[in-house]
């Protein structure tokens, strides 16, 4: 008894813990054994002979403690509304144990998506189709868009690309008919302009799927690049590389590393700002050591600064002079 630890005069006690596989017990067919214990959690549900898994009574206590012990329940029971909901109520992830049929019901998914929006991977793939059901499940989650086996109102696309650009993603792949789609290496691309515009406007990054008509447009593209510098990774346009650094010279760090050491795209961020040269690759780093001289060293990288072409070039006799005409392509 604990009562004869705590008042006796020892200072200390050895405590074995012994573990019970309980894969090798006998199936408890005790109910009043079991009903105790499913009162103190409902997963010991699990211990039930087969005969006591039936006993909805039984099952009822044990849900109402621990809802994902609906797991445990027959079959038959995990069909019922009544236990269902009373699973719910605790644990909204028992919604993932119920019967088809109920996964199928539009109220009872509704209470369990507006406890966690991810449950909506349980529900069946008919109500999937509910244009209603969707609808309700964006307006909550554009993400949710994924999971859509039905087409949706065009102003229900728009709204969800308000909220999260990225869903353009999952649109690029509905083959709308208001969409023209460019397939690529990367897949389907979306060419429509509203969802385009819309989707960069939230989120840079959408612009990874667009079409490559939006990607050499240089509005688009600067109105993903102020929301997310990291777009740039996505344009292959030297021209809208020149155009964008122009304006935002420090976008140079996420461009593809060939504009790094693109000697023309390197002076058009360098006449905007100086600083954005840490960006440049050392072949441009060079060649803006000749055509502007030592001055421009401060502004490299380090690991470039230590190059030894550059500090070749650097220690060259005259370099201030070394100047040379920058191509005027894109500036």
């Amino acid at each position: 008894r604990w009562s004869q630890i705590t008042e006796s005069s020892i200072d200390s006690i050895d405590v074995q813990m012994l573990h019970c596989d309980h894969r090798h017990v006998n199936p408890i067919d005790d109910r009043n054994k079991l009903l105790a214990m499913v009162r103190c959690c409902g997963e010991a549900l699990s211990y039930a002979s087969p005969e006591l898994k039936q006993d909805k009574d039984l099952v009822r206590i044990a849900v109402a403690t621990t809802g994902e012990s609906l797991h445990f329940a027959h079959k038959s029971l995990q069909k019922d509304r009544e236990l269902v909901e009373l699973a719910m109520s605790t644990t909204p992830n028992a919604f993932r144990i119920a019967g088809k049929v109920l996964r199928k019901e539009p109220d009872l998914a509704k209470r369990a998506i507006d406890a966690d929006i991810d449950l909506i991977r349980y529900c069946d793939p008919d109500l999937l189709k509910d244009v209603q059901f969707m609808k309700y499940c964006v307006q909550k989650r554009a993400s949710v868009l994924r999971y859509s086996k039905v087409r949706l109102d065009r102003k229900i696309y728009l709204a969800a690309l308000e909220q999260d650009g990225l869903v353009l993603e999952f649109l690029a792949e509905k083959k709308l008919p208001h969409f023209v789609h460019r397939h690529g290496a990367g897949g389907e691309r979306c060419d429509d302009e509203e969802f385009v515009r819309t989707a960069v406007r939230q989120n840079g990054m959408a612009l990874a799927f667009a079409s490559e008509r939006h990607r050499e447009d240089v509005e688009c593209v600067l109105e993903a690049v102020r929301n997310d510098e990291r777009a740039m990774k996505f344009v292959r346009s030297k021209p809208v590389i020149c155009e964008v650094v122009k304006e935002r010279p420090s976008a140079l760090k996420h461009a593809l590393w060939e504009f790094h050491d693109d000697l023309e795209v390197v002076e058009v961020a360098y006449a905007s700002d100086p600083t954005s040269l840490k960006f440049a690759g050392t072949e441009a780093a060079l060649g803006m050591i000749m055509a502007h001289g030592p001055r421009v060293l401060e502004f490299l990288k380090a690991s470039i600064q230590q190059d030894e072409r550059v500090r070749h070039v650097i220690s060259i006799s005259g370099a201030e002079d070394l100047g040379q005409d920058i191509p005027t392509e894109c500036t």
